[in-house]
């Protein structure tokens, strides 16, 4: 929508064009301004009057680009001037006195420049800078009597003009500011006229002018004359000597409009000038200038048309009572110059290159035959009837010479090519015009086309394209199509409110009239189309859409009335008395394809729910819910806000209707829903009981400005703090039914509106509205380098356009559904569409780019072949998605590089993420496969299925040549080392567990890494875990040493976490015999210093000794043995061995200075060396347990006061699990995984290693690192195996659940979110009472395998037990029905992990108890409101408790959806991928037989989620 003139000031011309330096301006008249725009709607520039609210009354362009705009008492002239850049801009050239102009019209002929303006007086203006010639308007009457007459028959050339700017003389560079007092306009001739002239206008030849008054039946002709004697009797000094005679055209009754015929060959001397008047008799009438023998001005009346009295062949649509309808010229000059394009030449020859599909003899054809009829009707007519019925007529011999009949030809009659409600848009004078900056624009079309602007008495402007080919030359239905509509409120609008599913707006302007709009989704688009309005008497007017189909319902005067729109029309279908409740609240929801309508009444906060029947020829609204909510004193309702999830955007689901939220003078936030859904759907009778459910209820500490809720429920919370503005987004806690802050930010400025977008890929977006831009942010994918913060990022800046800057005015943004973002401003509505198009060449070579999916970088989903997607997956045990997913890859991108193609995207195997891992079952049936095949074909499949060693190979090396997208650098060289280690360290699953198969990958990976990637690489306390708890150390030790080279020194043990994970001493000891034993050999020195600690933790001072002896090169060998030949229990040899490890301190041979502590046996200064000095944790570590053993007090003490503050430092969970592991604390082992880690700081008993730094190979781990959740399931299984008590409460293990699934969500993997819910919705579904027997047992229940088939709940009726679903009927009917509605998503970042840390980590049954019973109150990271600021709910219905399962267990049907969601869009475009390309990939197996497998996987995932296929269909179209 642009600001164009509203109907209080509209002109009979308030808009007009100009084609000024082959650019095409228009500019029309709003209020007190004038906009100008380019043909494709570009803005340009806005002129208004300084200190003066004027309204503008008419305005008119020249041919020489200068605008004319006539406001309630002046006249402005405007001149164009052009910039460095050539953007073209208008100047004020001169103000000009004048009453109350009406019309304006410019003749430039001849040298001269004239402005004629119309009202009750007729003035002409000259430019007196430019000096006429002999001839001309003003000597007119003297060219006239010499004009002859050419003997032969001449007609119209039918040759493309050139720019009139190319045509005058006159120069714009006039010297406008020579004199400031001197006029550059003067006024040379003024008549008063009877009545007030409304339209006025120029002959193209300028030798006429004709006027029009209002309800008059004669038509003014004026041409000037020669002055007689009579004359200069009247004529003073001051005045110029011109006159102006007039001769009438009469009409029988009153005319409505006139227009000149455009195609005059200008300064000819034939008579050519045809006038076309509208009178109301309905009939047109052409008048012909033609002259008397005297050489007298005459004008005769050459052709009667009647629209409606057509040929009976062709007048199959009569009209009983025709209205008064317009017919137009059509210039064929503008035809002329679409035929002739340049760019439409060029946008052909491109085309038949390109397509292949065009001749150049076939468009040649076409070309001549539509000149052909240019030519042979070189005037044509255009007339549009009540019911859109288009007729054009081409006039013949309208100007030969001698003088014949015109003859008139229906060229074509195209019955309802317009809507009947667009007739009033053509009854009024229209532009008609070629526009080639639109065709360069469209890469497609090659047809010529015209642009039609019309208006009608309202004020709001049409653009029509008109199709030449398609009208002239082809049978296509297409001949017309509207692509802009442009209207304005005259008010500023206080409300906007877009339709869920459709492309509608309604805009409210708070007084007196609301406005549907309608985005019909062109691409670059920036105005909304208007459809009708709705008039309305009150200003708190309330106004909303229904869900379902084009109906909108408002509340006025106490009433609720539901509108229809049809065919740009609008109905009142049903009307609802409300007596003594007045409404502040109205909304819809739908349920099992049924529409309801719920309304919020001031009256006591009662609430009514009505269910409406919307079927044609059957409207029906019965109420069926009347009942007040319970605010207790909570004060009055400031703000409501709607609580719909996308799924109530869709009729066929089952999760409970949240209706909305209160926002009171309390402060305090309360979401509301329907406990019974069943109860309200299915009851005969109106309910009076209350069925709401307050299930979330959160205080604020600052006012709230603005809340905005998605439909993934998450909220955007504005408060005020003094003259700033805080933003803070919170998001459901599915579990404790709460909302937590998840992000945080300070605005830069005032906030006016928000809103949310939700993507079909399941993204979000939320668009700010300040005061001169708009903000767009993104929630950023968790990422490696920065873990631990869920973080959003404004990813986009969209300033507001020039035009529609109004300071201080109210601001709204709302979303469309298919991604447009559209604010109003004031009066005026703006659209941004999501497609950033490339401008005129460009368009054709390059792509179009979609403004939402530039932040797919910060918050797409992982692709599979992502190293970090590819590790869970195999940390999970998945190995066969990890394999397909490269063979996949392998595939693509050796077709795709054989063919020299660019990659952009790579399709995802969905399919194999849904196939359960049983590779031992796979690899047995292929060992057999081939006694069995038939073909090579199918030999071929099944090599081409198999990701093998040789694949591994080459996609190794199509990796060093090609960048993948959405991976970088360090990324894909990580992926590098995956596809070489995979298939290897797959083949060792014989020989070890599932722990050990995860520690070998890591350590593969990390030599990798070191090697080819970065020397300071490292393994972690994750990687480390997965050995310690092993039951296969002795086989990873093997592959240790192999992968270590020929000797296993200490610094490969260190790198590798040996001491660390190493249960048994004795292996211990075995490995650190042979690394001393390698040590001393290194390098073929054979030096005793290099395993001298060892030796010594080992106390085997003997082997030192003997070592010594065979040292005769070593110059301290004599020393050495001396000193070592004493008892060293003694103590002063220890003494002895003290002293002489100060001396090597001092020296700085801190090893050789452990070796003798250790001789001198003080084991605790041995470790301080190793932790200050060394800085290694790992042979501090590793002397203790061999100095000592596993029960050393120095080794607890080392874990209990060095490495557990570093863990609690560094909020590494693994670390902290690993230490009360190794110390054997089997409840805290549990609770490091759940507790906050600062609550473990008591466990600390002396500060001894405080001044000691991290030791250097230490790299942090994400604390909320969903993989925790395996090691938890591993100690699980472990104890249970042991048939020892696993204390831990099960909301810490549902806790742990969500919170993994949330962190893949996070982290751009969804499906692994999705496959955790379905693994663990046995456990997520508990009811309370099920976790209390579960937390005391009867016995123990066999052990859990991840890889195990999808658990069922009994309670889990409707999200896991889906039936069978199929394309041919997809989706399930779900009867059953929910109670609530809740959360889809939760957080990692703010759950526990900010409660109280002086609470002990142990277990806390009352603390149990209020987890369990839970309460309604928000918690987060700040401190909990008193109990006085929440008073308790004394009614059970509206309290959490008693639905907390059930809004669990909803809330995870949404979860599902919207992982499920992210996933079918993947699967969509991998789709759409091998389609684009299947020419390319049509030669591989496994891409013919993509389609088919991609839509296995998505009839298993749409079984999985349980979302119906219309769902699906409805996100997806």
């Amino acid at each position: 929508m642009l600001p164009v003139p509203p109907r209080a000031n509209l002109g009979s011309k308030c808009s007009d064009s100009v084609l000024y330096k082959d650019r095409r301006y228009i500019a029309y008249g709003s209020l007190n301004r004038v906009f100008i725009y380019d043909s494709n709607f570009n803005y340009i520039q806005k002129l208004t009057v300084d200190e003066n609210q004027e309204q503008v009354n008419t305005l008119a362009f020249s041919e020489n680009g200068k605008l004319a705009v006539g406001y309630e008492n002046s006249i402005i002239v405007y001149i164009p001037s052009e910039d460095e850049q050539k953007n073209v801009q208008w100047n004020k050239q001169e103000l000009i006195s004048f009453s109350n102009p009406k019309c304006l019209d410019w003749n430039i002929n001849n040298n001269e420049e004239m402005l004629l303006a119309g009202s009750k007086t007729l003035s002409i203006w000259r430019n007196r800078t430019i000096k006429p010639k002999d001839d001309g308007i003003i000597k007119g009457a003297s060219n006239l009597n010499e004009t002859t007459k050419e003997p032969s028959n001449l007609s119209e050339t039918n040759e493309l003009e050139s720019s009139s700017l190319t045509n005058t003389s006159l120069s714009l560079q006039e010297n406008t500011k020579s004199n400031e007092n001197e006029k550059i306009y003067e006024l040379i001739w003024k008549e008063e006229s009877a009545s007030e002239v409304t339209l006025v206008s120029f002959s193209p030849d300028g030798n006429f002018f004709a006027t029009l008054s209002e309800y008059d039946c004669l038509v003014k002709i004026w041409y000037s004359r020669n002055v007689v004697d009579s004359d200069y009797s009247s004529i003073s000094s001051e005045d110029n000597n011109y006159r102006f005679d007039f001769l009438y055209l009469s009409h029988p009754r009153s005319v409505i409009s006139f227009d000149w015929r455009k195609t005059v060959i200008k300064n000819s001397k034939k008579s050519n000038n045809i006038l076309l008047t509208m009178c109301r008799d309905n009939i047109c009438r052409l008048w012909a200038q033609c002259n008397d023998e005297n050489n007298n001005y005459k004008f005769y009346m050459c052709k009667m048309i009647e629209p409606f009295c057509l040929p009976p062949s062709l007048n199959h649509t009569p009209v009983s009572e025709p209205k008064i309808s317009y017919v137009h010229w059509i210039d064929s000059r503008e035809i002329n110059r679409a035929i002739n394009s340049n760019s439409i030449i060029e946008k052909r020859k491109f085309q038949k290159k390109w397509i292949q599909k065009s001749n150049d003899s076939n468009n040649n054809k076409i070309q001549k035959e539509l000149k052909d009829i240019i030519k042979d009707n070189q005037d044509m007519l255009f007339h549009v009837s009540p019911d859109g019925t288009v007729v054009i007529w081409g006039v013949q011999n309208l100007n030969a010479y001698p003088l014949s009949i015109p003859h008139l030809v229906v060229l074509i009659k195209i019955p309802k090519a317009f809507s009947p409600s667009d007739y009033n848009f053509f009854r009024h004078p229209i532009l008609i015009y070629n526009d080639p900056a639109s065709q360069e624009l469209n890469p497609l079309c090659s047809s010529p086309e015209l642009m039609v602007i019309t208006h009608n008495s309202r004020g709001i402007m049409n653009c029509y394209e008109m199709n030449l080919y398609n009208i002239f030359l082809s049978s296509q239905e297409i001949h017309f199509r509207m692509i802009y509509s442009w209207a304005s409120h005259q008010n500023s609008i206080t409300d906007l409110i877009c339709h869920p599913n459709l492309p509608y707006i309604a805009t409210f302007d708070g007084k007196n009239e609301i406005m549907i709009w309608y985005n019909n989704g062109i691409q670059a688009k920036k105005s909304l189309d208007w459809v009708t309005s709705i008039n309305v008497n009150e200003s708190n007017a309330l106004f909303e859409w229904f869900t379902e189909g084009p109906y909108i319902y408002v509340y006025q005067d106490n009433k609720i009335y539901i509108y229809v729109i049809t065919d740009r029309a609008i109905q009142n279908i049903l009307t609802y008395e409300m007596n003594d409740y007045p409404i502040i609240y109205l909304n819809t929801f739908s349920k099992k394809k049924s529409s309801y309508l719920y309304a919020l009444s001031s009256n006591n906060n009662t609430l009514f729910i009505w269910k409406v029947q919307l079927k044609e020829g059957d409207y029906k609204i019965d109420l069926i819910y009347k009942s007040a909510i319970d605010l207790d004193e909570s004060g009055k309702i400031l703000k409501i806000i709607s609580l719909s999830d996308f799924s109530s955007a869709f009729t066929y689901t089952n999760i409970p209707i949240g209706l909305f939220g209160t926002y009171t003078e309390d402060q305090c936030l309360r979401f509301w829903h329907i406990s019974d859904e069943k109860a309200l759907i299915n009851s005969d009778e109106v309910i009076s009981e209350n069925l709401l459910v307050k299930s979330v209820e959160k205080k604020f500490h600052d006012p709230v400005v603005i809340i905005k809720n998605s439909k993934l429920n998450t909220l955007a919370i504005v408060t005020q703090q003094e003259n700033n503005y805080k933003l803070d987004i919170f998001i459901n806690d599915i579990y404790n039914v709460v909302i937590k802050r998840q992000f945080s930010l300070i605005l830069p400025s005032k906030v006016y509106d928000m809103d949310w977008y939700f993507t079909s890929e399941g993204q979000q977006f939320l668009a700010i509205s300040y005061e001169k831009e708009v903000h767009i942010l993104c929630r950023t994918r968790k990422s490696e380098e920065n873990p631990n913060y869920v973080k959003w990022e404004i990813f986009s800046k969209i300033p507001y356009p020039e035009e529609d800057s109004y300071e201080g005015s109210e601001k709204l943004i709302k979303w469309l559904e298919n991604g447009t973002l559209v604010y109003a401003n004031k009066s005026v509505i703006y659209s941004i569409d999501k497609w950033v198009i490339p401008q005129n060449k460009d368009i054709i070579e390059q792509p179009k780019s979609n403004l939402l999916l530039s932040a797919n970088f910060k918050t797409h989903r992982l692709p599979l072949y992502h190293p970090q997607h590819l590790l869970n997956y195999i940390l999970w045990g998945r190995y066969n998605v990890a394999k397909d997913g490269l063979n996949v890859l392998y595939h693509y991108i050796d077709l795709m590089k054989k063919a020299n193609k660019q990659i952009k995207n790579i399709p995802s195997p969905l399919w194999t993420l849904f196939e359960e891992e049983n590779e031992n079952t796979v690899s047995s049936s292929k060992k057999y496969n081939f006694l069995f095949r038939t073909s090579f074909e199918e030999e071929n499949t099944e090599d081409e299925n198999t990701f093998t060693n040789e694949k591994a190979r080459l996609l190794t090396e199509y990796l060093y040549q090609i960048k993948l997208p959405y991976i970088n650098k360090h990324e894909q060289m990580t992926l590098v080392g995956i596809v070489n280690i995979l298939l290897w360290t797959t083949e060792q699953k014989m020989q070890l567990d599932e722990n050990g198969m995860r520690y070998l990958i890591s350590m593969k990976l990390f030599t990798y890494s070191r090697r080819f990637i970065s020397p300071n690489a490292q393994l972690n306390f994750r990687d480390i875990a997965w050995a310690y708890n092993s039951e296969s150390q002795d086989v990873l030790i093997n592959f240790c040493k192999v992968s270590c080279g020929e000797k296993f020194l200490w610094k490969d043990a260190r790198a590798l976490g040996l001491s660390f994970w190493i249960r048994n001493n004795n292996t211990l000891r075995q490995q650190i015999e042979i690394i001393a034993r390698n040590q001393y050999m290194n390098n073929g020195e054979n030096n005793p210093y290099n395993c001298l600690i060892f030796y010594m933790a080992m106390r085997k001072l003997k082997v030192i000794i003997g070592l010594w002896k065979n040292a005769v090169w070593h110059p301290e060998r004599a020393k050495m043995l001396s000193f070592l030949d004493h008892d060293f229990s003694e103590p002063r040899w220890q003494k002895a061995a003290l002293k002489n490890a100060f001396a090597l301190l001092s020296k700085r041979r801190f090893e050789n200075a452990v070796g003798f502590f250790l001789l001198g046996d003080r084991l605790f200064d041995a470790v301080n060396v190793c932790l200050k000095q060394l800085k290694d944790v790992q042979l501090a570590i590793t002397i203790c347990r061999l100095y000592e053993g596993d029960d050393s007090q120095v080794l607890k003490d080392l874990y209990i006061n060095y490495l557990l503050p570093q863990a609690i430092d560094n909020n590494d969970r693994w670390l902290a699990n690993h230490v009360f592991s190794f110390l054997n604390d089997k409840e805290y082992t549990f609770q490091s995984i759940f507790a906050p880690l600062e609550s473990f700081r008591s466990k600390i008993t002396s500060q001894s290693y405080s001044d000691l730094s991290g030791f250097e190979y230490f790299q942090e781990t994400k604390p909320e690192d969903p993989i925790l959740l395996i090691l938890y399931q591993n100690l699980k299984d472990k104890y249970k195996s042991l048939r020892m008590p696993v204390d831990v409460k099960p909301y810490q293990e549902k806790k742990l659940i969500f919170r993994a699934i949330n962190s893949y969500e996070i982290m751009g993997c969804p499906m692994l979110s999705l496959d955790l819910i379905n693994k663990y919705s046995e456990i997520l579904l508990q009811s309370e009472e099920e976790e209390e027997k579960q937390y005391h047992p009867k016995e123990i229940t066999k052990s859990f395998s991840f890889l195990s088939k999808p658990s069922i709940s009994k309670n889990n009726l409707n999200s896991i037990n889906s039936g069978l679903l199929d394309w041919g009927s997809f989706g399930t009917n779900n009867n059953s029905s929910m109670s609530t509605n809740y959360s889809t998503t939760t957080t990692s970042n703010y759950d526990w992990l900010h409660s109280n840390t002086t609470s002990s980590p142990g277990l806390d049954w009352n603390e149990y108890e209020r987890e369990r019973k839970g309460t309604i109150t928000s918690i987060d990271e700040e401190p909990l409101a008193k109990s006085d600021d929440l008073k308790s709910p004394t009614n059970t219905s509206t309290s959490s408790l008693n639905n907390k399962n059930v809004y669990i267990d909803q809330s995870i049907t949404l979860l599902k959806w919207y992982l499920g969601l992210r996933a079918i869009w993947d699967g969509c475009n991998s789709i759409a991928n091998v389609l684009e390309h299947e020419y390319i990939l049509v030669e591989s197996q496994i891409f013919k037989q993509f389609i088919k497998k991609m839509h296995n996987g998505l009839k298993k995932l749409s079984k999985l989620i349980n979302m119906p296929i219309e769902i699906i269909n409805c996100v997806l179209i």
